[in-house]
Formats: C-alpha cells, structure tokens, sequence
C-alpha cells in the first residue's frame, strides 16, 4: 500500500509506562506521542518558549542530547522551527530529520527517526480536522501544526520505508 508521508520524528523508546499492560503492549514502547517518547526537538530546545531552564535541562536529557551540544541545538532548533520542522517536533522531510540527528546525536545513540504515513483515503478527512480553526476577533491566528504541514503536501511517503503498522 502506498502511504502518503505525514512527517519524521526523533524519538527515544521508552519502556512501558507503569499503567500498561504487558499483555497488550511491549516491553519498550515506540510512539509518535510525545507523551510516550521523548522527542527531538521539542519546546526545551527553543529559545523563545516559556520553558524554565529545569524543564529545559529535564527535556534535553530525556532525549540524550550531550550537554556540549545543548546550546547549539537550542541555537538550531530556534533557526529552523517552521523551516526544518513544524510544531511539535516534526520534521517535514526524511533528509532534514537525518540532518539533525547527524548533528547532535551520536551514531551509537538511541535516538530513532521515524516516519509516519497516512493511507490516501484519510488524507481529506485529516487535512479538515487537523486544520487551524478560523481567527477570533481580538486572538492571535493559531498556526498549522507540522503534521498538518505534510500532509497537505500529499507526497508518498519515501521508498524503502517499513511500515509498522497503519
């Protein structure tokens, strides 16, 4: 089945979370919610976000990112938010989500890319329901998330990529 590409993640596994059976779900969970898998980059690693700098730290290290490389991830990470990647961490291409993995993680990390793809068939109904709500009056626009930034892209999600599971 061919899939249509829905955005890249830098993840780390995680073991199974405490509430989880270990009849329905592994020993070691890899997830593209953040709040399963660490992820690469997320708010921690943007200068601009409210973030205390313990939350920062806490966030850098969930991921392994080396302390020497820590400001220039931040430093990256700001750069490249809308350009390399989209909120909240994902990236709009297979290329730029090696890029960074290259720059600041080791080789010998444990740090994952994934990609994740969308049957063609549930791309209209995504696009309409991951869609920016309309402005109010007197509120800042809120901005597209990085999936619904590849997705509306509707392109194949690269060859030679596994499928896990859909």
């Amino acid at each position: 089945m061919s899939l249509i590409t829905a955005g890249f993640l830098l993840i780390k596994r995680s073991p199974r979370p405490d509430w989880g059976s270990e009849n329905l779900l592994p020993s070691e969970i890899i997830s593209a919610s953040d709040c399963l898998c660490p992820q690469f980059p997320d708010s921690y690693a943007i200068q601009w976000t409210s973030d205390s700098e313990e939350n920062k730290a806490k966030g850098s290290d969930s991921v392994g990112l080396p302390p020497e490389l820590r400001a220039a991830a931040t430093e990256w990470a700001t750069e490249s938010f809308q350009k390399s990647f989209g909120w909240t961490g994902v990236f709009y291409s297979l290329q730029d989500a090696e890029r960074a993995k290259a720059l600041f993680f080791p080789k010998d990390s444990d740090i994952w890319l994934i990609g994740l793809g969308l049957p063609p068939e549930f791309v209209p109904d995504f696009l309409e329901y991951a869609a920016p709500p309309p402005p109010k009056e007197g509120y800042a626009p809120m901005g597209a998330s990085g999936w619904f930034e590849v997705v509306k892209k509707v392109q194949p999600l690269p060859d030679g990529q596994l499928a896990l599971n859909y």
